[in-house]
């Protein structure tokens, strides 16, 4: 099932960065922040999610704010409802009949790809 909500990313190459542009897009948008925190080695994510308009405006103050540091973004129009549960806890994992795996190097990839899967088939998303 599609929800009538985007899904914006950003990772940073400075976690103080990284925390300064999550407060700044929350102030600039009628936004959720998802998650935001220390993914690797000094990088830091930020996942914020809400109407496509908000997102969009959201994600323009923190591009402003991390100017060098911004590594990577992503935007995702009416992402598919089970990526935004699964963004917002971690699934509990029933009896299943197969498993498949994504591995990315960088979690906007990750998110990418979980939308990929989910529009494409009948799949649950589970985080681990």
């Amino acid at each position: 099932m599609l929800a009538n909500i985007a899904v914006g990313l950003l990772e940073t190459a400075s976690i103080a960065k990284g925390i300064e542009a999550s407060d700044a897009m929350c102030k600039m948008a009628s936004v959720k922040l998802a998650r935001a925190g220390v993914i690797a080695r000094g990088k830091y994510m930020i996942l914020i999610t809400g109407p496509v308009g908000e997102v969009e405006s959201s994600l323009r103050a923190g591009r402003q704010m991390l100017g060098k540091d911004l590594i990577d973004e992503v935007l995702i129009r009416n992402v598919h409802s089970q990526v935004l549960e699964t963004l917002d806890k971690r699934v509990p994992v029933k009896e299943m009949d197969a498993l498949g795996i994504i591995e990315t190097k960088d979690a906007i990839a990750a998110v990418r790809a979980a939308d990929a899967a989910a529009k494409a088939a009948a799949v649950s998303l589970i985080e681990t």
